[in-house]
């Protein structure tokens, strides 16, 4: 069954986002559609390989409260998804034969509690003025081409459980006054994440802890902090940029050095 605490659990980071939410107009849907009344969500399956398309449920529930989850099956080549509305999960229909993979962009604009789940691969990640989770439970996310967070974004990774892994391997970029969150929340401390470089610029911040990242940069006002759990290329230190106004606080490698305070060299 599926949970949606995760919508429940993020008021501190709700406050943090200026959301804009915009309607789309509605259309016809050819998925498969099961409302789960007990859980007072709606559950529609897209089978991409049938000719169903992620945007077409999207702008027919476009107006609806309810959660909204949809489950992926196959490829949807080169489609382009645009999140507007809240509380939208999107989660592969199964294995690695059935994950659901969507090779266009998804774009969140103004949505919050929009969650990336298990099994789902996709090929690019933008959000604006939104708020995304890649929770991973029991699978395994994984995102290939890049990840955009712009204009007052929260991007939340990690993974309930130990089995459940989120891999990026593309790097991060975070924009004016956005923010990720990399295994911060105690329902999500337990699983296995990969990222790439990380960019933070225009007053933005990275929380971390629990995670193996690339190389770090920071400008333009931007802050991080991080832990001994957190792994930069594995058990290499890794490179940590930032320009006099940008700031660090955590422990690299406690037999080498400790950044805490401004840091020089990009």
């Amino acid at each position: 069954m599926f949970k949606f605490t995760k919508y429940l659990r993020s008021g501190v980071v709700l406050s943090a986002i200026t959301a804009i939410s915009l309607g789309l107009s509605a259309g016809s849907v050819n998925a498969q559609e099961e409302d789960d009344k007990k859980e007072g969500q709606r559950v529609v399956k897209v089978d991409c390989g049938k000719g169903d398309e992620p945007q077409k449920v999207l702008e027919t529930y476009a107006f609806e409260t309810k959660p909204l989850i949809l489950i992926i099956e196959g490829t949807c080549e080169n489609a382009a998804v645009e999140v507007t509305r809240d509380n939208v999960e999107f989660v592969g229909a199964g294995p690695y034969e059935q994950r659901g993979y969507i090779t266009g962009v998804l774009k969140v604009e103004g949505g919050r509690g929009v969650s990336i789940g298990d099994n789902m691969m996709l090929d690019d990640l933008v959000i604006e003025y939104g708020q995304v989770f890649l929770d991973a439970e029991e699978g395994t996310i994984t995102i290939y081409a890049g990840v955009g967070v712009n204009f007052q974004s929260v991007l939340n990774i990690g993974s309930v459980t130990t089995s459940g892994s989120v891999i990026i391997e593309s790097s991060i970029s975070l924009l004016n006054q956005s923010l990720l969150l990399i295994q911060q929340d105690e329902l999500a401390s337990e699983g296995s994440v990969t990222t790439g470089n990380i960019y933070a610029s225009l007053q933005s911040s990275l929380n971390a802890r629990k995670a193996n990242i690339g190389d770090l940069n920071l400008g333009s006002d931007s802050h991080a902090s991080f832990d001994l759990t957190v792994k930069h290329n594995g058990d290499d230190p890794g490179t940590i940029g930032c320009d006099s106004e940008s700031r660090v606080w955590g422990l690299v490698d406690p037999n080498e050095f400790m950044w805490v305070g401004p840091c020089l060299g990009i």
